[in-house]
């Protein structure tokens, strides 16, 4: 892998909102009123600084998005990039704990601003390097879980039952299925920086380090409506320049502002805002139906007049006013 490239141009991040289980007619809703891919998502394309942090993307998808974060969040990496980081070991998963993932449940301030800075000044650097929860304290707890914990229910297949089993002859996923922990063993730490979680999605490395940590990264936002959005690194912006989404010009003047004020640009987006507490991706696809399709104009103004009040328009917004 290049690394000079990571660390001297600025980054293109895609972003998409999806849902595993959306239904047909929400996807339909989606496209038809909500300006949505054909699979029902809304996309977010940056221009970012390669130094951002997590909790500075973050800070930037609840701005492009709509979203006012009132709920917990976190970072996952995509189930195949902690396979293979992991290798189904635990002493792998151990060693890093404190310097990629925290220890599952810790405490740690999900809501973002603990300085009181804005969405749009967290999004902006120069970015917070430093651990919310330093390292050792990770490792202790770490140390007391395993002075404490000997064994751990697995389930055996071929009896259909849970089992007590030593938990030094038990794998990662079997420690993760167990859930003896009250958060997620796949969660990242949030000081990390982009550079260092992600490579390339259509890049080929060897993994023999363990930074970059993989090409796929999950942010959770809201564990009620269970919003999720992919996010990737790409090379190019060949296909958005391709299709006349964007231009030559307006990619050029967007890496004089990243470089020059240290911020992220959106230079695409498909798809209207969300806003929160509306049932996720299915949720909000049912609001668009009835805001467009309900039965009387009293119930549809009732309706759209309940959504500007969660923060929601209808108002188209450019890719330039996305994070303004």
């Amino acid at each position: 892998m290049d690394s000079q490239i990571l660390k001297s141009m600025p980054l293109h991040l895609h972003t998409e909102v999806y849902e595993d289980y959306l239904s047909d007619e929400g996807i339909r809703f989606l496209r038809r009123y909500g300006e949505g891919t054909k699979e029902g998502c809304l996309t977010r394309d940056f221009l970012i600084p390669e130094d951002m942090t997590l909790q500075s993307i973050h800070a930037m998808i609840q701005k492009a998005y709509g979203w006012e974060n009132t709920h917990l969040h976190l970072f996952e990496l995509d189930k195949e990039d902690f396979e293979i980081l992991t290798e189904d070991c635990i002493e792998n998963w151990e060693e890093l704990v404190g310097e990629v993932f925290p220890f599952p449940g810790i405490f740690k301030d999900f809501l973002l601003d603990v300085e009181g800075r804005s969405l749009e000044k967290s999004f902006t650097g120069p970015y917070n390097k430093k651990p919310i929860i330093p390292k050792e304290e990770h490792k202790k707890s770490l140390e007391n879980f395993f002075e404490k914990v000997k064994e751990i229910p697995v389930f055996n297949e071929k009896k259909k039952e849970w089992e007590n089993t030593p938990l030094e002859k038990a794998s990662l996923k079997e420690l993760q299925a167990s859930r003896i922990f009250e958060g997620s063993m796949n969660e990242l730490l949030e000081h990390l920086e982009i550079r260092d979680v992600l490579y390339f999605e259509d890049e080929k490395v060897e993994k023999d380090e363990s930074f970059p940590l993989g090409k796929g990264l999950i942010y959770c936002y809201d564990f009620g409506d269970h919003w999720t959005v992919k996010i990737s690194l790409r090379k190019s912006w060949e296909h958005l320049l391709k299709e006349g989404l964007i231009t030559g010009e307006e990619l050029a003047k967007a890496e004089r502002i990243v470089a020059k004020e240290h911020r992220p640009i959106c230079l695409h987006r498909q798809g209207v805002n969300l806003f929160d507490d509306v049932g996720g991706l299915e949720g909000f696809a049912r609001f668009l139906q009835e805001v467009y399709e309900g039965e009387t104009l009293e119930a549809r103004e009732e309706l759209l007049e309940y959504g500007k009040n969660m923060g929601w328009s209808k108002e188209k917004i450019s890719p330039y006013d996305t994070l303004s």
